[in-house]
């Protein structure tokens, strides 16, 4: 299960579910990337005012902070299967789930083992 309030989601990429999850390093890795702040960068989004090395980017952080340590090729290959439109609905989904309202704390702890 995934938990939004720690910058987790669940997407869906050629058939295969993928755990994503951004944190402050990731977020900032983007938007060191994009050479934009973050809220700008999924306004762009919306507005369709956005680069495919920007989806790849964005995806291939959000896998890995996920855990799956996926290669450059194989993110390549990746969205070329399941198509730009289901990556940058990914994408969307991504941005989205980070931007959640933060005045709701509860979840947003680490899990204690």
């Amino acid at each position: 299960m995934t938990n939004p309030k720690r910058g987790e989601c669940l997407i869906t990429l050629a058939g295969n579910e993928y755990n994503t999850k951004l944190n402050l390093d990731g977020i900032m890795r983007i938007e060191q990337s994009c050479q934009k702040s973050f809220m700008r960068i999924a306004q762009d989004l919306a507005e369709a005012e956005f680069q495919t090395q920007h989806i790849l980017f964005i995806l291939q952080t959000a896998i890995r902070g996920g855990g799956h340590d996926i290669k450059d090729k194989a993110m390549k290959n990746l969205i070329w299967e399941a198509g730009i439109t289901e990556a940058i609905t990914a994408v969307g989904s991504i941005l989205t789930n980070c931007l959640v309202s933060s005045e709701d704390q509860e979840g947003n702890e680490e899990a204690v083992a």
